[in-house]
């Protein structure tokens, strides 16, 4: 039986986080997503789960903000999540 480590991701890390958000969602937009928020410096904790030598999972946090009453306030959002 194989052990599934989570560690954080990195840069050589892409391609595979790429594969399984479009494996995981049948489509290329949330894979894009993670792109967009990772170029544009909006992730906060992003880690992987690995098994045998294969990133096989993915989370992101990402940065943002809630407007509430003329406030804004920031905050951190859990998307997408792929297994």
């Amino acid at each position: 039986m194989s052990m599934m480590s989570i560690r954080a991701a990195t840069p050589r890390d892409r391609e595979a986080i790429r594969l399984v958000e479009e494996h995981a969602f049948g489509q290329q937009a949330e894979a894009g997503l993670v792109d967009a928020l990772v170029s544009g410096g909006d992730a906060v904790v992003e880690l992987v789960a690995e098994e045998d030598g294969q990133v096989v999972g993915h989370i992101l946090f990402s940065r943002l903000f809630v407007q509430n009453g003329g406030q804004s306030f920031p905050a951190v959002a859990l998307a997408p999540l792929a297994v």
